[in-house]
């Protein structure tokens, strides 16, 4: 059975960062797709997408676990791997690669 976290994820907007200059402009994204992302690991891992009209967001996930979510096919899902989030840069995918086909 799998399990889908899309319903915890946490509006980040009020807390969010000042954001960092970045090649993408919310403002000319593309319409939104469904997405499946899975952690794969045996650790626990923070996943975050930032950069949205609509605000920032993470979402813990457990070893095994799946999580579906909707952005833009360009946006990028920011993927902490780490213990200890701060020390390790985290991996970068492309959410075009992440969407789901209903082939």
């Amino acid at each position: 059975m799998q399990e889908f976290a899309a319903e915890t994820i946490h509006d980040l907007t009020a807390q969010a960062e000042p954001a960092e200059e970045s090649e993408q402009d919310s403002s000319v994204l593309s319409a939104p797709v469904l997405c499946c992302y899975v952690n794969t690991t045996k650790r626990i891992q923070v996943v975050r997408l930032s950069h949205l009209s609509e605000g920032d967001w993470e979402h813990i996930l457990f070893p095994a676990q799946n999580f579906m979510f909707e952005a833009p096919p360009e946006a990028m899902l920011e993927i902490y791997r780490s213990p200890t989030l701060s020390i390790t840069p985290p991996e970068y995918v492309l959410c075009r690669t992440l969407q789901v086909r209903s082939d």
